[in-house]
């Protein structure tokens, strides 16, 4: 939700305005390419994806249009709705991703399937329409562990990053 640049290129449009609900969600109604319920209309679910204004853009636009296509932006809210249908899904590839939500670190997996059942259901794809999915993009700290924090060297200013690279260079 917060970096939607590349779907919003391709379909020529502006991210939709959210009205907030007394329950706390966001909702929107004007823009199918994007979640009608989210829980943050700027949310980061993943940390991996954070490109603005990407240059593929400027290759994949004519491409879309030539050949056809488009582009989804799904919330966590739409994710967690669906996570089962995309758990079987997966499966269906020898993919087992794991019960629990939280323990995900990388998500494009998850939201790529998630966009395909979401876009079904809004109609903008047909349900007998074949999809192609990329299945890179999925992991958990069990999959993939994080560095040690002993090999890591936490950085908040320029001059730590100054520092950090001349001393990694002596």
């Amino acid at each position: 939700m917060a970096t939607p640049d590349m779907v919003l290129s391709l379909l020529r449009i502006e991210h939709p305005p959210y009205t907030r609900r007394a329950d706390g969600r966001w909702t929107q109604e004007s823009t199918a390419a994007f979640p009608a319920v989210t829980d943050d209309p700027h949310e980061v679910l993943d940390a991996t994806f954070y490109t603005r204004k990407p240059v593929t853009s400027a290759q994949l636009d004519p491409l879309v249009a030539q050949h056809g296509g488009g582009g989804i932006v799904v919330s966590r809210h739409e994710c967690l709705e669906h996570f089962d249908q995309v758990r079987a899904l997966a499966a269906t590839g020898g993919i087992d991703i794991t019960r629990d939500p939280a323990q995900i670190r990388e998500w494009s997996l998850v939201k790529a399937l998630t966009g395909i059942l979401v876009a079904r259901e809004r109609r903008l794809i047909d349900r007998n329409v074949d999809v192609v999915v990329h299945a890179s993009g999925y992991y958990t700290d069990d999959l993939l562990p994080p560095l040690p924090t002993t090999r890591t060297h936490p950085v908040r200013t320029v001059d730590d990053v100054t520092g950090l690279l001349f001393a990694a260079a002596r």
